[in-house]
């Protein structure tokens, strides 16, 4: 353990007491102050009673030699006062008296707490022995007291070390302005990374240190003012690797200045934990925050940029950024989406689970893909999405990126082709089907070829020179309801004169029903067996177009949706025209090629 000078007990010892010698005779004084001065001790004079009270009251003596006889108030009274009070309580009193003793005289001077009575004229050698005697006790006692405050005070400053050595901080303590080492504990040693030899001054022991401004200053000018010094994160440059090259370390320290007995600043304390590691971490982090923000920023300008919708999602699934992109596609500013789930924004649960498997593989670390079909104020959109890990400076997967594009248009054109290819191949297929002069047998395939490509079922009704109505071919997704269509025209033979196909009869224009309200069935049933088959056949949208040939009504096809729930719309109308014209054509040839026969 390296102790520090500051630390240590008092130095000198006591060896000299004072002897109040109290008379009102000036050369009874002299004689006294005589035959006491061999003694070698601090003599003290009073002429009074009540000047040797006021000396006592600054003063602890080893003997008050005091005579009963004073001009002011006699010797008795002064004893009397000095065991009243706490300082002279025990002082020890030989009382001085010119009178010859008496029992009562000297039994009152014991009783205030004499120790012993002396009648002039006395013998100088007895009196000399006697204060001798009092002032050996005096100073005994006093180096007793004087041994056990060293001993205090060692114990103390013992207790004061062993906790300066186990602090968890660098303590040192330096003395004047040249800063001479005077203590240090284990961990200054370690933070300055070598030992520290006692008494050698800061330019010797940490040269690097002296060298640097903004630390000396610091040093001398808590010296100066005797004002503390208090740094936090405060930079030094230290040798402790033993290369020989200055490392930087950061401490939060104090230099608390320490004054001496006169009250001046004597000492310095110094108090450091050292916090490097802490202040790189948070540079490092800071460095690592600012290189984010720069890459957010770059991210969010390239995002901000592009024509396709970019999304980041949490672990959580919800949504911690979106681009512009969607205001366009939703009609939301970007600002109303941060903390949302795809959920509550409105995507389908059933389209849901694509979603979560491929969350499921960007928080595992790939990359995956899908489409999706989103819900917008203007209409069902569709998307294909890009969804890839975001990892951090560790690696992990903390969140994933979405780039989705808008592919509603592609699709669109792609679902146009595939309808146009299927409405070449299927009146490439009728064209050649309706070849045939066998017309009903034609009329019959015709259905088949429709049903389910562009109806769920489909039915073809002829008109007679008389004006009756015949369905000479009827076809159903479900093969028994095919039956039940032609049993129904059977029973209930179409009117021309009435709405729906004889109205396509009578007229020769195209009837389409995009919608078929379950109210407006009833309007055209006859009755309620007609109702209750009509509702088991199936009726949600229908289209009838005209068999037309030489100006003439033929017939009509009629295409009906029903289980599907599909709808038909005007863009169906060239398509299903284009079939009833051919089909008017085969119906025209075949009845021209009877006429030929003769049939």
């Amino acid at each position: 353990m390296k102790s520090a000078a500051p630390l240590s007990g008092p130095s000198s010892g006591t060896d000299q007491a004072s002897i109040l010698i109290v008379d009102d005779s000036p050369n009874q004084l002299v004689a006294l102050q005589a035959l006491l001065a061999p003694l070698g001790q601090r003599l003290v004079t009073a002429s009074s009673g009540g000047e040797a009270l006021r000396l006592l009251l600054g003063m602890d003596c080893a003997l008050v030699l005091l005579d009963v006889h004073l001009p002011d108030i006699d010797g008795f009274e002064v004893a009397r006062l000095m065991r009243e009070r706490e300082r002279s309580h025990r002082t020890p009193i030989i009382f001085l008296s010119g009178l010859t003793a008496d029992v009562a005289f000297t039994s009152r001077g014991y009783a205030l707490g004499a120790v012993d009575f002396l009648f002039k004229p006395f013998d100088p050698q007895v009196l000399r022995a006697k204060v001798e005697v009092f002032v050996e006790l005096y100073l005994h006692r006093e180096r007793l007291k004087l041994q056990a405050e060293r001993e205090k005070s060692e114990t103390e400053r013992a207790r004061l070390l062993s906790l300066l050595v186990q602090t968890p901080a660098a303590i040192a303590l330096t003395r004047g302005p040249d800063f001479v080492f005077e203590f240090v504990n284990p961990l200054y040693e370690k933070m300055v990374g070598r030992s520290v030899t006692l008494g050698r001054p800061l330019r010797e022991v940490l040269p690097e240190v002296f060298s640097q401004p903004e630390v000396m200053e610091a040093l001398r000018r808590a010296m100066r003012t005797g004002e503390p010094f208090v740094g936090r994160e405060f930079p030094m440059l230290l040798h402790r690797q033993g290369r020989g090259r200055a490392e930087e370390t950061f401490f939060d320290l104090v230099y608390q200045p320490l004054r001496d007995e006169q009250g001046e600043v004597t000492w310095l304390l110094t108090h450091a934990v050292e916090v490097t590691e802490q202040v790189r971490a948070r540079r490092k982090l800071e460095a690592a925050e600012v290189a984010l923000r720069q890459r957010e920023a770059e991210f969010r300008g390239l995002a901000e940029n592009i024509p396709d919708l970019v999304a980041r999602f949490d672990s959580q699934r919800r949504l911690l950024y979106v681009n512009p992109v969607v205001e366009r596609i939703l009609g939301l500013p970007p600002e109303r989406f941060p903390g949302r789930t795809m959920t509550e924004l409105g995507m389908p649960p059933e389209r849901m689970t694509q979603w979560k498997e491929a969350f499921g593989e960007a928080f595992a670390g790939r990359d995956t893909s899908l489409e999706f079909v989103f819900p917008t104020h203007s209409g069902p959109r569709s998307f294909e999405a890009h969804v890839v890990p975001e990892r951090d400076a560790h690696g992990e997967v903390r969140s994933v990126l979405a780039v989705a594009r808008d592919v509603t248009e592609a699709r669109n054109r792609e679902q146009a082709l595939r309808e146009s290819e299927g409405r070449f191949r299927l009146l490439a297929e009728a064209g050649e089907l309706l070849s045939s002069l066998e017309d009903r047998t034609v009329l019959r395939k015709l259905t088949e070829l429709v049903v389910p490509r562009l109806a769920d079922w489909a039915a073809v009704d002829l008109l007679s020179g008389t004006g009756a109505v015949e369905r000479v071919a009827a076809e159903h997704c479900e093969p028994e309801k095919a039956a039940l269509a032609l049993e129904i025209a059977r029973r209930w033979p179409i009117d021309i004169s009435h709405g729906g196909i004889g109205q396509v009869l009578r007229t020769g224009e195209p009837l389409l029903l995009a919608h078929m309200p379950d109210e407006l069935l009833p309007s055209l049933a006859r009755g309620e067996e007609h109702l209750r088959l009509a509702r088991t056949l199936g009726f949600r949208s229908s289209l009838s177009v005209p068999l037309l040939a030489r100006g003439r009504v033929l017939g009509a096809l009629t295409l009906v949706h029903a289980e599907s729930g599909r709808q038909f719309s005007e863009k169906d109308l060239p398509l299903v025209r284009e079939l009833a014209r051919r089909a008017g054509l085969a119906v025209d040839n075949a009845l021209l090629y009877r006429e030929a026969r003769g049939t």
